[in-house]
């Protein structure tokens, strides 16, 4: 495909990014006008490429509402890092910019819905605050967190939470702490999205998520689970039941996998096992969560999962000490748009990338991400037997994790 120009695309743009440039991203509209539009890319640069120099050559071009966002690599060892994501105006693709992106990218996806928006400077896509000094961190990239549930606090007794911090990708403000008119539960993040910690930052009048749950006791001890998730804007959690908190609580609640499904269909499940089989119930495991934002949740397409996950897995990464951390386990299992796993998407190289640099070597932490094989509720499978013989009968154990 070539530009009205006749000047070829660089090789790097993916059939989404071309389309919407030959087309002057008409057909984005509905996202605003395509002046303002904010573009979303995950990239993958050459190997003889790095960071500094991708910044650099567009900060040379007078783009400078651009930011970067790559892997933070600290600690005792630095690795280079391949994939980044980056946000900036639609000028960030115009014909100018064409040699850069052909000298230095091998792969560039246009990720999904495109909206209007600032961009920030790298250095403050991601704040520097403490980090988790947990011994193993279970993070969660999904839709809907249930942060004061019972199953997913210290204690049930407790008002303490093991999510040590929440970041939500939706633009919204933080919530005004109740007779507190100084006091805010959040904090704005000037990328995009609003963070919430567990403990806080009194120096930024911030509380945390152990204090706001606190505010929501109930007379009888309990925790107004419906006005703590209301009162701090979580639209998700206005349902009923929600997709991330269903698998927040399989993959990180304090119920052990024994005493969900026994290994042995011959034996009932039992919480003997626990403390050889569950890590998610240590009261010392801390859980990090990153919300999707509301529009990607409405488009069906899932091409907004590249940036919005990379992004993600940047936030999670950024929220733990890699010198005291030893296993931080990713789930990402948000239905049936997460690429087809063969190797081939642009995410899933970025997320070897990752996991080849967090080795528990380079790094004392050792990162494992869990994908879906597929969706099981959508194979809407049966099973049927059938006899040779009158009066034959059959057994088989029923097994429904």
């Amino acid at each position: 495909m070539e530009h009205s120009n006749a000047r070829p695309y660089p090789k790097s743009f993916d059939a989404y990014l071309k389309y919407a440039i030959q087309t002057d991203f008409a057909y984005f509209a509905a996202f605003g006008h395509a002046r303002q539009l904010t573009l979303i890319l995950l990239v993958e640069l050459k190997r003889d490429a790095n960071v500094e120099e991708f910044t650099k050559q567009f900060r040379s071009l007078g783009l400078k509402d651009v930011f970067v966002n790559s892997t933070e690599l600290s600690g005792r060892a630095r690795m280079p890092t391949r994939f980044l994501t980056i946000r900036g105006p639609v000028d960030l693709v115009a014909v100018p910019t064409w040699d850069v992106w052909d000298a230095l990218t091998s792969f560039v996806e246009l990720s999904l819905p495109i909206r209007p928006g600032q961009a920030a400077d790298i250095e403050d896509f991601f704040p520097k605050r403490p980090k988790s000094q947990s011994d193993i961190v279970l993070a969660i990239i999904d839709d809907g967190c249930a942060f004061a549930h019972e199953r997913l606090r210290v204690k049930p007794s407790q008002y303490l939470s093991r999510v040590f911090a929440i970041w939500d990708q939706n633009t919204r403000k933080p919530s005004h702490v109740p007779g507190s008119p100084g006091l805010r539960f959040g904090r704005k993040l000037k990328s995009y999205g609003i963070e919430y910690r567990r403990d806080g930052d009194a120096k930024e009048k911030e509380i945390g998520i152990d204090a706001w749950i606190g505010l929501h006791q109930t007379p009888s001890g309990g925790i107004d689970e419906d006005a703590c998730y209301a009162r701090a804007g979580f639209r998700s959690l206005r349902q009923r039941a929600t997709h991330g908190t269903h698998v927040m609580d399989v993959f990180a609640g304090r119920i052990p996998p024994s005493a969900r499904l026994s290994i042995d269909p011959t034996k009932p499940p039992t919480f003997a096992d626990a403390a050889l089989t569950d890590v998610a119930g240590q009261g010392s495991t801390d859980i990090i969560f990153v919300q999707i934002p509301q529009a990607a949740v409405d488009d069906a397409s899932g091409k907004w999962l590249s940036a919005q996950v990379a992004d993600g897995l940047h936030y999670i990464m950024s929220c733990v000490d890699t010198d005291v951390c030893c296993r931080v386990i990713v789930n990402l299992s948000y239905g049936p748009t997460t690429e087809p796993h063969d190797g081939q998407g642009n995410l899933e190289n970025m997320m070897s990338e990752l996991t080849a640099i967090y080795d528990g070597k380079n790094f004392k932490t050792k990162l494992n991400i869990i994908l879906p094989s597929g969706n099981s509720h959508l194979s809407d499978g049966h099973l049927c037997w059938k006899s040779a013989q009158a009066g034959e009968t059959k057994q088989w154990v029923w097994r429904l994790p």
